[in-house]
């Protein structure tokens, strides 16, 4: 919770309630991002890594091409 008084709202041309606006959404994403990541599946939807079935595959690398090349190997079973 933010409180702004009306003095900085008016002082700041705006400016103060465009900087809540923007972490507030910020950290509604980031909410969103870690239930969909990593959901519990009550009061939230179940995160990809909570859900049955998901595996995790080792990769080569943190680069692009080897990142590229550990999931076209893993698609060819």
């Amino acid at each position: 919770m933010t409180h702004l008084s009306d003095e900085l709202l008016a002082d700041s041309n705006g400016m103060a309630a465009r900087l809540v606006s923007s972490q507030f959404a910020k950290s509604i994403g980031i909410a969103i991002d870690t239930a969909i990541i990593d959901g519990s599946g009550t009061g939230e939807p179940t995160g990809i890594l909570n859900t049955a079935g998901v595996t995790s595959t080792a990769v080569d690398g943190q680069t692009c091409k080897l990142l590229m090349d550990s999931v076209l190997r893993t698609g060819r079973g």
